[in-house]
């Protein structure tokens, strides 16, 4: 339970800056696709050292093209969400809060068995 509590601190500023990317990338009118990518893309990698070094301890080159395949997994599954509930009237940013409610769990799990399993 302490990682997790860790993995959502850590989460939170990564978070930040990962919707602050989407939503800079939305205001300047880049499409949604382009700027959850761009957002993902630039988060990826400050994700993994911030969560490898401080959730799990652990950092080091050779897990990274799995945590990269969990994120491009994460970003469609995202992107999916995100679209659905554009479709459905609600505004990009509302939208992208909503999915995070689905995605951070899911995305922590799936780091923990596979990337950072021990």
């Amino acid at each position: 339970m302490k990682r997790f509590i860790k993995f959502i601190a850590v989460g939170f500023l990564n978070t930040l800056i990962g919707f602050g990317l989407y939503s800079f990338f939305i205001f300047i009118n880049f499409k949604i696709e382009v700027s959850l990518a761009l957002s993902y893309l630039f988060g990826i990698i400050f994700n993994y050292f911030s969560t490898g070094i401080i959730v799990f301890q652990k950092v080091s080159f050779s897990p990274f093209l799995k945590f990269v395949l969990i994120y491009i997994f994460i970003y469609f599954l995202n992107l999916t969400i995100l679209n659905f509930l554009i479709i459905n009237s609600l505004n990009k940013y509302l939208s992208q809060l909503i999915c995070m409610i689905f995605v951070v769990p899911l995305t922590y799990i799936l780091l923990k068995k596979i990337v950072y399993k021990n």
